[in-house]
């Protein structure tokens, strides 16, 4: 809940408490590397689960510049400037390997290898948020995403339209 005093300051906010366990595979290539591959997260610079290749990650660094990506072995040379990091699942939207250009993640259309998920009642279409980076004009932009009832495949055509560089799923079946 935010403050009413402050609403006219806040222009996202974002669903908290999550499981560890929640965030380990349950079918695919990914349950059987890294222990089940649990979502890693950094909170103030502390490793409070560790961030898996392959897996779509939010983060701030130190100096407070915001990044997204498929997060990689190299990329752990980073871990000392991490502010804040969140790993969920797999990419969204991510560039393509022979053109560059944004097209959606290759789980994206695979539910149990992707992680997706879904509603109490097994059902794919649930409420889901999510988020993208877009590069324009020399500027870069954080969307966020609330999708009131929403497949992995829809959020991503919808971060597609929006010319995202990237885009990720960050939380689902949140209280509206």
């Amino acid at each position: 809940m935010v403050n009413p005093a402050k609403a006219g300051r806040v222009v996202a906010t974002f669903t908290g408490g999550y499981k560890r366990d929640h965030g380990a595979f349950k079918y695919g290539e990914y349950t059987f590397e890294n222990h089940g591959t649990h979502y890693g997260f950094i909170v103030h610079g502390v490793v409070e689960s560790k961030l898996w290749p392959n897996l779509s990650t939010f983060y701030i660094l130190n100096d407070g510049t915001i990044g997204m990506k498929t997060w990689t072995k190299e990329d752990d040379k980073m871990l000392p400037n991490i502010r804040f990091a969140r790993q969920n699942g797999v990419a969204l939207i991510e560039a393509d390997a022979e053109s560059g250009k944004p097209v959606p993640g290759w789980l994206v259309p695979h539910w149990g290898p992707g992680n997706w998920s879904g509603s109490a009642k097994g059902e794919l279409r649930t409420l889901r948020a999510g988020a993208c980076l877009r590069h324009a004009e020399g500027k870069q932009f954080l969307i966020y995403g609330y999708f009131s009832t929403a497949t992995p495949s829809a959020m991503a055509r919808t971060f597609q339209s929006l010319s995202c560089d990237y885009a990720m799923l960050l939380d689902m079946n949140a209280l509206e």
